[in-house]
């Protein structure tokens, strides 16, 4: 089997066990009661990449909605994302105008560096699993308009967050992260969705 194959089959299995063990009643449990804390978060993207098959440039917009481990050290979750953007893309030697939707699972852990006080830094990584949709206007010759895809990758982030009561309370975040995904869209194999992303969120 090809290494790229046993590599996704990898991914998606780690994946799914992940959301699994942590997407249940319990992780939705008000009053800071449950063993997972529920986590939304709304952000800003900008995308980077190779020119001739990414949409380097373009800023975006992300909404997130997470399940986290509410106390210790380690903290893992799952974490379902939705993603907007649109401006220029670069597509081949064209540069055709695009709109992007997104939406996919993550699955990692939060490392925190401090567990107790009102300000708890943590950093932290993820697997991507997810499928994005680009429409392009005006197609370039030999391209669909509309392509869609299964995209894989990574993302790695750090962040703090600021609790507005007892170490378990209810917290502001501030998160920060680059994540590396690619996809196969616009007629291009490897077509790659990297960026930096800025997040404000609420911790329940």
């Amino acid at each position: 089997m090809p290494t790229s194959r046993v590599m996704r089959t990898g991914l998606i299995g780690i994946l799914a066990f992940l959301l699994s063990e942590m997407i249940g009643p319990q992780a939705y449990a008000a009053g800071g009661g449950g063993e997972y804390a529920p986590v939304l978060g709304f952000g800003y993207k900008f995308f980077n990449g190779d020119t001739g098959k990414s949409i380097t440039g373009s800023p975006g917009y992300v909404l997130h909605f997470r399940a986290e481990k509410r106390r210790g050290w380690l903290r893992t979750f799952a974490d379902a994302e939705f993603e907007y953007s649109s401006g220029t893309a670069s597509v081949g030697a064209d540069a055709p105008g695009f709109s992007l939707f997104g939406g996919g699972f993550l699955g990692g852990a939060n490392v925190f560096i401090f567990t107790t006080g009102r300000f708890q830094a943590f950093f932290g990584g993820a697997g991507v699993l997810a499928w994005h949709m680009i429409k392009l206007s005006p197609a370039p010759s030999g391209v669909e308009a509309n392509t869609q895809s299964l995209s894989l990758g990574y993302e790695v982030r750090a962040g703090v967050d600021m609790r507005l009561g007892g170490a378990d309370g209810n917290a502001i975040r501030l998160e920060s992260g680059y994540s590396a995904v690619t996809s196969s869209l616009g007629g291009q194999s490897g077509f790659q969705l990297k960026g930096f992303t800025f997040v404000l969120g609420l911790v329940y």
